[in-house]
């Protein structure tokens, strides 16, 4: 496992699995792009309205701030490399599954692979540089691998496309700060089309409804912040939008199963 705060982050999925499996069954948003190596195992990834089955050995590219959603039902081994935003710019925007790769390709991403985990365990002056260097030419290798993938837009549908345009307004405005509790009707208004219409082709594409995949999404980024933060639950509340900390804690436990403060402790306690 190679340090956060170098230009690629190397992480087993172990070890984000110890963590806490909510952190990747739950509806997120990296701030950084990924690359997830899937070595054995199966489960389904949900990425800005599409869905897709994971079956190793696979690649999953994924860029910054994108909706994503795993399903794992069985055991599943790999490693997940974050990228920092000095490399992310020779990334690509959009999502990638490369499934079945050729010998030639398993052997290059696992070389890149092993000098970036080799450089960050050595621990010498220049492993930072090295490790940029191995960083940027996977990214490279990513995006030739894109290209060639002949389908550059993950989502592909007219239906994924609009899920992929809704969930990219939520991260937006997550990123942000929401003035107020987002709405279906708010975000169906700003996508040109009616709620019912929204909610109609999110249940077609994702397998659930517009209200509930804004709520989910919502609620598992509170989730994210009251575990990694120390901002007391009614900032936390008024940061995602909720005019009272009271109706946030009575959304949070109806969805989560307990209030948002007896979460956090069972959240850091593991």
């Amino acid at each position: 496992m190679t340090a956060p705060d170098l230009p690629v982050s190397v992480t087993p999925l172990a070890a984000i699995l110890q963590r806490g499996r909510w952190r990747l069954r739950d509806l997120h948003a990296d701030p950084n792009p990924a690359l997830y190596v899937f070595t054995r195992g199966q489960g389904r990834v949900f990425v800005d309205g599409k869905t897709r089955g994971l079956t190793g050995p696979c690649y999953l590219y994924i860029p910054a701030r994108a909706t994503t959603r795993f399903a794992f039902p069985v055991q599943v081994f790999g490693t997940k490399l974050s990228f920092t935003p000095e490399i992310a710019e020779a990334l690509p925007q959009t999502a990638l599954l490369l499934r079945n790769p050729t010998g030639a390709v398993q052997a290059d991403l696992a070389w890149m692979l092993a000098r970036i985990e080799a450089e960050g365990r050595s621990g010498t002056e220049d492993a930072s540089d090295a490790i940029s260097a191995c960083g940027r030419l996977l990214a490279l290798e990513i995006a030739r691998l894109h290209r060639q993938d002949g389908a550059p837009l993950w989502a592909t549908s007219k239906s994924e496309r609009l899920v992929a345009e809704f969930m990219g307004l939520i991260e937006a405005d997550l990123a942000e700060r929401p003035s107020n509790q987002p709405s279906v009707a708010g975000y169906a208004e700003r996508l040109g089309i009616t709620p019912t219409h929204l909610t109609r082709v999110c249940q077609s594409v994702a397998g659930t409804g517009a209200s509930a995949l804004l709520q989910d999404r919502v609620l598992s980024e509170a989730r994210w912040r009251l575990a990694d933060t120390p901002n007391p639950v009614h900032q936390i509340a008024d940061a995602l939008g909720y005019g009272s900390a009271a109706y946030f804690a009575r959304s949070y436990g109806a969805r989560m199963g307990q209030p948002p403060s007896a979460d956090r402790l069972a959240l850091r306690r593991g």
